[in-house]
């Protein structure tokens, strides 16, 4: 079901296009105990609290890999203390307050983050149900603050997947070397000036990777949607160096055969801030540690 129509901008199908051209005790107390008990069974266990479930669920399935001290020799990760619920809200990033559409917390979970290393038969990740646990403690967290922007809806996995599915006709050939970096997180979280400055952090990001001289054209993939696309050719990327960086930042898998075979991948679109994430944990950009602090906030 097609929730957004994209629109594809003129300029955007020209930039597509002209790549077709070029690529106890006892006594009393034993007498009083038997009647404790039995008070003791009438008091009702009160239910966890949505931070508790949380809490609980993030302990069973992230904290291995994610919380400082619990696996030895664990390498350092984008985060590490996943079951301090109020320093996950307080950071900012992870936990957007009353929009989990918005925290990146919820979408890594819900696109499927299960490593190798980590997630097996014991452990086969967290069950629809507890993600969406997690969904609701997001949700129902009070905002700092009352949104500034217009209302907009929030721009989901599926909406972004009927780009591509949308684009895959107008690309031919030409989308087996096309990629795309996803500005939704910002999108969603509602300020204007949270998608322009991550546009141009995206930009600072794409400069401090690409093995190729030049400028790397961005243009976004829809009118109306915050997707960028990005040629593998003008970062001086093969396949193989996306899909690497894919796997690391946990992006959404595409589940229509088609689709895989149009793109050449089943990994197409990374999110922005992810994708950062992915190349400093990769440590083959050294350029990276250029990125100022404003640049890294707004990823």
């Amino acid at each position: 079901m097609n929730l957004v129509e994209p629109r594809f901008s003129a300029l955007f199908l020209a930039w597509l296009t002209a790549a077709l051209v070029v690529s106890p005790m006892g006594g009393l107390a034993q007498d009083a105990a038997p009647q404790q008990a039995a008070v003791q069974q009438d008091v009702p266990v009160a239910p966890p609290t949505p931070a508790e479930k949380a809490r609980s669920i993030l302990d069973a399935h992230c904290a291995r890999c994610h919380q400082v001290g619990r696996t030895p020799g664990q390498p350092p990760h984008v985060f590490s203390n996943v079951t301090d619920m109020e320093d996950l809200v307080r950071a900012g990033k992870l936990v957007r307050p009353g929009l989990p559409d918005a925290s990146r917390l919820y979408t890594t979970m819900l696109a499927g983050h299960a490593p190798d290393a980590v997630f097996d038969q014991a452990n086969p990740g967290p069950t629809p149900d507890e993600i969406d646990a997690v969904r609701d403690w997001i949700e129902g967290l009070k905002q700092p603050e009352p949104a500034t922007c217009s209302p907009r809806r929030m721009l989901t996995l599926a909406d972004q997947g009927d780009v591509l599915a949308k684009l895959r006709h107008t690309g031919g050939e030409t989308l087996k070397g096309l990629r795309f970096i996803s500005l939704a997180r910002a999108h969603n979280g509602c300020a204007v000036s949270d998608i322009e400055d991550a546009k141009r952090a995206v930009r600072d990001l794409v400069k401090a990777v690409q093995s190729s001289p030049g400028e790397v054209e961005l243009p976004h993939a829809d009118d109306s949607l915050p997707i960028l696309a990005v040629r593998l050719s003008d970062l001086g990327w093969d396949a193989s160096q996306w899909d690497a960086l894919a796997a690391l930042a946990a992006a959404p898998k595409l589940t229509d055969d088609v689709l895989r075979d149009a793109y050449a991948t089943e990994t197409p679109l990374i999110d922005a801030g992810a994708l950062a994430a992915a190349a400093t944990a990769s440590g083959a950009f050294p350029r990276l540690g250029e990125l100022d602090a404003k640049a890294w906030h707004a990823l």
